[in-house]
């Protein structure tokens, strides 16, 4: 390399060299790094591990029924989106802040507790029931749950008495609701809904009403927004009851 090549080199290199004392080299150092980000990095991993504590489910194999408690959410099940339709979420749940109900159980733990009463769930409702819902030429959204029948009841504080689904509501007859166990284990980790009952054939649903499809959803989404009157306010804790309703057995042959 000739003399004049290497002093045009030495040029350049100066050239891109700040002014000393302008950028001073940085002091990185390592512990008060860890100081800083240590704290931000174990709330984002206790974050994402975090599981909302459960309350008590009790599983009654005699008359194969189980009782939890929920949260009554009136407004919420009023709201803007997806209202009337959500009958009981779980606390942790995507959807619950629309549903009537905020179970303190989670879908998945309700799910597992009927296997203990040798119940098979319907399981037929598919993803493509909601989202082609508006979509009159696929019939998708027209099927309606199967499965064991389930009797849903509610018991506010301070009564004896069980409610009945339909008595929550106006203008609602008892065949208004038909809740069958439908099952759809396979959504829970897809929707993330923690959707335990729903008002229709959802495939969200661990228990859906076999009385309307999402079909008729789409087509009349305020059915069940009217509440009965001289309901408890927002926030009453009551039990919730679901029981296994056995088949009738048929009369012997004459």
């Amino acid at each position: 390399m000739s003399e004049e090549q290497a002093a045009a080199n030495e040029n350049k290199k100066d050239a891109v060299k700040p002014p000393p004392g302008i950028w001073p080299k940085p002091s990185v150092n390592a512990k008060a790094l860890l100081v800083v980000f240590a704290p931000a990095a174990a709330f984002a991993l206790l974050y994402l591990n975090y599981k909302p504590a459960e309350g008590a489910l009790i599983v009654d194999t005699k008359y194969k029924r189980l009782k939890f408690e929920a949260i009554f959410n009136p407004e919420g099940f009023k709201g803007k989106e997806q209202s009337g339709y959500h009958l009981i979420v779980w606390k942790a749940g995507g959807a619950v802040k629309a549903a009537l109900f905020q179970a303190q159980v989670s879908d998945r733990k309700i799910l597992e507790a009927m296997g203990r009463f040798g119940a098979e769930p319907g399981n037929n409702l598919k993803e493509d029931c909601w989202a082609c819902r508006n979509d009159p030429e696929n019939p998708a959204s027209e099927m309606k749950a199967e499965g064991p029948r389930i009797k849903i009841e509610i018991r506010w504080p301070g009564k004896t008495e069980l409610v009945q689904i339909h008595n929550l509501f106006k203008d609602t007859k008892p065949e208004d609701m038909d809740f069958r166990f439908a099952g759809n284990a396979a959504l829970i980790d897809v929707w993330k809904s923690g959707c335990v009952a729903c008002l229709y054939s959802c495939p969200g649903g661990k228990f859906s009403n076999a009385a309307y499809s999402i079909r008729d959803y789409a087509g009349q989404p305020k059915r069940f927004l009217d509440l009965a009157e001289d309901l408890p306010e927002k926030g009453t804790r009551a039990i919730i009851y679901l029981t296994l309703v056995e088949p009738e057995a048929e009369a012997p042959a004459p």
